[in-house]
């Protein structure tokens, strides 16, 4: 079957310049699999977070085509080494979760070649979303600028060309503000909530209170800080959806981490 060089445009009315990428480019990851491997894209959004005028992509939220629910980074992290997360995982490639009867799966997979992977469950407590997992970062500076034009240069099959145009533009921006710092220093927390059930949105979800474990927070205020944040919400097809609150704690972050809790019912 022939190949054809091709380009995939997207644009992004928040965004700045021009991005020029390879499909193995970590903004390219939505795209990959349907480049690489001819699969079927999924409908997408970026999470893109206005920074002092500036927006800066998070990265990814995709709903496969499998019915799983899938995050991967708009650039390299390296987050934390913790007793459940191995430096192979470094830098983080995506984070993925599907219903599994009544409890949900999840898995974590990074490293240079992208095949370390560490697999956990959660059973969500009555009337909550899931908990999917939370990314704390030191600065929101360190995010991905978004670009005005975002352009995924690869090679491609002739034939295949219209339809992977058609499934691949399925997404589009969900764009929050970040919050004012109340004090400083503080860090920036998302806390990323799921819903895969019908009626998703009504279910309930808040920022969680990292910043009083003295091992992932040091220099916070004395006494329990009430964490407040801003949510933005994604809805994608077939009863899914996720939930992100971004707030900024005060304290000191001691690492790039990410951190899944186990919410008792």
């Amino acid at each position: 079957m022939a190949e054809t060089s091709a380009a995939l445009r997207l644009k992004f009315s928040h965004g700045t310049g021009t991005l020029t990428v390879s499909p193995q480019d970590p903004i390219a990851e939505p795209f990959r699999a349907a480049i690489e491997d001819n699969q079927l894209t999924g409908a997408w959004y970026y999470l893109v977070v206005g920074v002092e005028g500036i927006a800066r992509v998070l990265g990814a939220f995709v709903s496969t085509v499998g019915g799983r629910l899938l995050f991967s980074p708009a650039d390299l992290f390296a987050v934390s080494v913790s007793a459940d997360f191995s430096a192979e995982l470094n830098p983080l490639n995506h984070i993925t979760l599907e219903q599994k009867g009544t409890s949900y799966a999840s898995h974590l997979r990074g490293g240079p070649n992208r095949h370390h992977e560490l697999n956990y469950a959660t059973h969500p407590p009555t009337g909550l979303l899931v908990h999917w997992f939370s990314l704390l970062l030191p600065d929101a500076s360190m995010l991905f600028t978004l670009p005005n034009m975002l352009v995924v240069k690869f090679m491609h099959a002739e034939s295949d060309l219209s339809r992977f145009g058609h499934d691949a533009l399925q997404g589009g921006v969900t764009f929050v503000e970040l919050p004012e710092a109340q004090s400083e220093p503080t860090f920036v927390q998302f806390d990323v909530w799921a819903g895969m059930t019908d009626g998703w949105s009504l279910l309930g979800a808040y920022p969680l209170a990292w910043v009083n474990k003295p091992e992932i927070v040091q220099d916070a205020p004395a006494g329990q800080q009430e964490i407040m944040g801003r949510c933005g919400d994604i809805e994608f097809p077939n009863v899914r959806g996720v939930r992100v609150f971004i707030s900024r704690p005060a304290g000191v972050l001691t690492a790039a981490r990410v951190l899944r809790p186990r919410l008792s019912r």
